[in-house]
Parts: C-alpha cells; structure tokens; sequence
C-alpha cells in the first residue's frame, strides 16, 4: 500500500488535485481509497467529498459531528 497526502490552504486546489490524481491511478488499475477531513458538514452532492466519490471507490469523511464512508461497487466482506 501506498499513501499521498495532500495539504494546503483552503481554495488553493487541494481537491483538484488529490481527484486527477486518483483519476490518473485508477486509469492505471490501481485501487484508489480517499480519507478526507473537513470542518465544513458533509453535504455530499455538491461537496469535495462528492468529488472525490466520482473517482475512487471508497472515500472516508470525517467532520466535527461524526464521519461518512461511502463504498462503491460490490463490496466483498469476509465472513458475511
């Protein structure tokens, strides 16, 4: 496993980046997982977790409320 961590000022293209980025890599074939924290509330059709929902298939939200996990596909869970 691999991990990139991307960190920046609010507004200076941190999601643009880290959504190309998992774009790029899953074009590769490779399995793309998003962990965001944020202190806005998830709100997700129009949020950066939404985003980042359209390009990998699991992404981690967490908020100062509780947190959101969002699994795209079939999900294969050992034992169930």
């Amino acid at each position: 496993m691999k991990v990139v961590g991307i960190i920046g000022y609010k507004k200076s293209g941190k999601t643009t980046l880290g959504v190309r980025l998992a774009e790029k890599l899953t074009q590769k074939g490779l399995v793309v997982g998003v962990i965001k924290h944020t202190v806005e509330s998830i709100d997700l059709p129009i949020t950066d977790s939404a985003q980042y929902s359209r390009v990998s298939g699991f992404v981690a939200v967490m908020d100062e409320e509780g947190a959101e996990i969002i699994l795209k596909g079939k999900q294969k869970i050992d034992g169930f």
